[in-house]
């Protein structure tokens, strides 16, 4: 019987590379998040004198992201438990250019607050 210590050593597999991936794809969707905010505080201005808006309504709008953020990170923790992860983040990415379509071609508040709630941002878990 060989003795433990006569055993050749095997190597450990290091998952740095796949915990490297796996957090540089999770904080993108921050960065997206991020440049939505950062866009539309510049672009505040000219939606509210293109759409005739009150200041509450540039408020509402700029302040709600963090509401429909909450729900699409409900939606999208039922739906990757329903679906997964992979088809989750490819609809959510859909949702998020369909909000990003609205909001540009929104003529009136309501189809701007409807495309807004698309370009809310979703996690899964």
């Amino acid at each position: 019987m060989a003795s433990a210590a006569a055993l050749p050593e095997r190597k450990k597999k290091s998952n740095f590379m796949y915990a490297f991936t796996c957090a540089v794809s999770a904080s993108m969707a921050t960065v997206v998040l991020g440049y939505d905010v950062g866009v539309m505080s510049g672009a505040s201005l000219y939606i509210k004198e293109d759409l005739r808006l009150t200041d509450v309504q540039v408020e509402i709008m700029m302040g709600i992201l963090s509401v429909y953020a909450l729900i699409g990170s409900f939606a999208g923790a039922r739906t990757s438990d329903w679906i997964g992860r992979h088809y989750t983040v490819a609809i959510a990415a859909a949702i998020f250019f369909a909000g990003s379509l609205l909001m540009s071609f929104a003529v009136d508040y309501a189809m701007l607050m409807f495309g807004r709630f698309g370009c809310r941002h979703p996690k899964t878990r």
